[in-house]
This record gives C-alpha cells, structure tokens and sequence, in this order.
C-alpha cells in the first residue's frame, strides 16, 4: 500500500509502500514484524530518522482460517468486510476486526495457541473484577493475553508497572463446558469481540440471523454468519440430510441465541441476485476469456479488444493530501491488491459514498497510466464473478494491438 508521510524531523514528504496484507500462511516472518511492531517503521530517505506510522493492517491465516482487520476506521472494516462477503471466500473464517493494536497483537497469539478469544474476553473479564478489588489504586488498568514466553495476562496502566498473572486451565475449562454457553457461541459469529460483546453473550442477549428457505419442496430454517451479506430472494447453497441443495430465501428475521433451535444448521454459501445486464456482459467477458487462453478463435480476442479499447469505465478514488488515488481490494487468498473499475456509473454509486471521487475515464488509457503500484483490475468487482485482468492480460492485449497496428501498416 502506497502511502504519502511527512518526516516529522525534516518535513520532507515522500511516497513509501508500507505492508498492509500479512499472508502468514505464505511468509511467516510478517507475523514477527507485527508482534515488535517494526510493521509501522519507516525510514526518512532524507534524513535517515526512524518513524513511526501506524496504518491499517489485514491479517490472514488460511490454516487457521482466521482473518482479522486493524484499522482505526469502522468504515474501512465494514468495506472490506463488504467486498469479502460478495466472494463468500470468509465462509468458514473466524472473522474479527479490533481498533487497538495490541488487541490486534493479542488476537494473533489467542489463535496461534488454540484458544477462543470470546472465552479469553470472559476470563479477562473476571480477572479485572479481582484485580480493581485487589489494587484499587492503580487507575484504568487494561488486561491482555500474552504467550511470549508462558501462557499469562499481563495488566498494562499509566501510573504502575505492568502486573502479571499465571493462565489457570482449570478456570478456563470451567467456561469451555458450560453447555448452555457452548449453543451461544456456536451462534455468535459477531466480528467485534470485546468485553462489551461478551457480557451481552453472558447474558445470552446476543442476537443470530435466521433465514427461512425453501427448496424442493421443503420450508426450512438456517442460521447465517454475521459477516454474510444476505437479502429476501437471494439464492443459497444448503446441506440437507447430508446432500446440497440450492435453496430460495423467504424471509429473514432475528432471534436472540437462547431461542435458537439445537442444531439448526447454517447457510453454507449465498449466491446474490445479479442483474440481467451484469450477468449478460459477465458471460460475454468469461467467454472472450476462456477464448483467448485456450486459444479457440481469434474473432473474440478482436471483440474483446474492440471492446475495451472504446470502453469508458468509472473509478472510485479517495483525495489524501491533495491527490487523487485510486481505491483498491485486496485477494486475501495470493495477497495480490486490484483497483475495482465499473462500467456502469449508477452500480459505482452504489457501493461508494460521498467520501469518493468518482472519475470517468477510457478503460485502455486508464491502465497504462500506472497511478500505483497493483497487481491488476477488477471490472465490476461486486457482480457474482469475479473478472481480474492482470499484467500478462494486459501484455496479452498490447501485443494484439500492435499486431493490428503493423498489420494495417
């Protein structure tokens, strides 16, 4: 991620790729330059001062398949978590986002040794209410999970040195068989995870999404993930009896988790509604695609040349600093970073607010201005398939053109 920062020592400003996405299943080494917090550190390349510049950060782990999100912007995590919900990629993913960086520490350690950060947060929880009675001097302790060197908490505040406290097994046990506590986080697929979110669960007053379907004949309920983006009419995958199915939502409705029926299954993936514009350039474009790998006819390479070249697409772009960037999205998956373009400028207004800038320009042109540093482009990136063009694509394309060009020379 490209961003502009002023030295605070010299006032030079100058442009640096700072590291947002940390794939720890592909480089683990990411994950240590978080835990030192070295991920924030630039150098000034004027002066040689070391900086601090803090950013938002996107932690993915496909083996533990978790993916968590720092960012101070609420806006900046229900984006993302908007985009990753049309994929439907975060399906099976423990999902969490935190504004605090070393709750963004603590939640990679939580889940680096198998436990459950919601039973973290309980445990805390108690721990806090035994500590203000055993030391009602200190002022605003906050408690954190570390697992450094040992299994511990550690209680950080202003005006005492850090306390720390043994993790007792016995106690966490104690929660991990409740029973009636086991239905209420089978339901709770809530994103934010805190102590305020766990005494709302302790209560059993947290709220699951339920969608009634119908498929074959049958009007069932299924229970949905919070970070599953789902309306009335959408299809949806199902398991019934142990097959799949594609199944129609009917109505959606909440219920607090205490009312939630024993094993009432979830939806394993929701297909969303796609317009019939969309779905008729989607199935011209994944032809046109399929044509030029597979080299079946060179009559849809030309179309889709012709195509492209005379298209006027719309880009959403954010004003830092005086300048206009693109927006961009982020493959979890290869860690690879897309710019979203649209052909359609009533679809852009529907994803991006005022907070945008939106910019018209011809497709061809756009792409070879090399703004920034990406690794391709999405058209239409919020239709039902995804179509990335990457650089070989594009060298694909120049390649064509300039054969057209000395051909008709």
């Amino acid at each position: 991620m490209i961003e502009t920062i002023t030295c605070d020592h010299c006032h030079h400003t100058f442009n640096t790729d700072m590291i947002s996405v940390i794939n720890n299943t592909k480089d683990q080494t990411l994950k240590q330059l978080v835990m030192n917090g070295e991920i924030f550190r630039i150098t000034c390349p004027l002066c040689h001062q070391r900086l601090y510049h803090a950013h938002s950060l996107l932690y993915f782990d496909s083996e533990k398949k978790l993916f968590l999100i720092y960012s101070k912007s609420q806006q900046f995590f229900d984006h993302m978590l908007y985009i990753e919900g049309q994929t439907g990629l975060l399906n099976d993913y423990v999902v969490r986002y935190v504004d605090d960086f070393n709750a963004f520490k603590e939640k990679i350690q939580i889940f680096d040794h198998g436990r459950d950060d919601r039973l973290i947060e309980l445990y805390k929880e108690e721990l806090m209410q035994a500590f203000k009675q055993s030391y009602p001097y200190i002022m605003d302790p906050v408690v954190y999970y570390d697992y450094t060197l040992e299994e511990r908490f550690v209680v950080l505040s202003k005006d005492h040195d850090p306390l720390s406290f043994a993790f007792n097994e016995a106690f966490y046990s104690h929660y991990e068989n409740n029973a009636l506590l086991n239905h209420a986080l089978h339901y709770d697929t809530y994103t934010i995870v805190d102590a305020r979110h766990m005494r709302r669960l302790q209560e059993l007053k947290i709220r699951t999404l339920i969608a009634k379907v119908t498929f074959e004949g049958h009007i069932k309920d299924y229970a949905i993930d919070h970070h599953t983006l789902i309306n009335v009419g959408d299809l949806c995958e199902v398991s019934y009896k142990g097959e799949p199915k594609q199944a129609t939502v009917l109505s959606l409705r909440r219920e607090i988790v205490q009312d939630v029926q024993n094993k009432t299954p979830f939806i394993e993936r929701v297909i969303p509604y796609e317009t019939q514009s969309i779905a008729r350039v989607q199935r011209h474009l994944e032809d046109t695609l399929k044509a030029i790998y597979e080299a079946r006819t060179i009559l849809h390479l030309d179309s889709l040349l012709r195509l492209l070249r005379e298209c006027q697409i719309y880009i959403p772009m954010m004003v830092k600093d005086g300048l206009l960037y693109p927006e961009t999205m982020i493959d979890h998956v290869d860690a690879l970073t897309f710019i979203p373009i649209f052909t359609s400028l009533s679809e852009i207004k529907e994803f991006y607010n005022d907070h945008y800038v939106i910019v018209e320009d011809n497709f061809f042109e756009f792409i070879h201005q090399k703004i920034t540093t990406v690794d391709g482009y999405l058209i239409n990136p919020f239709s039902l398939e995804i179509f990335p063009i990457d650089h070989e694509f594009i060298k694909l394309l120049d390649q064509y053109d300039l054969s057209l060009f000395n051909q008709a020379n």
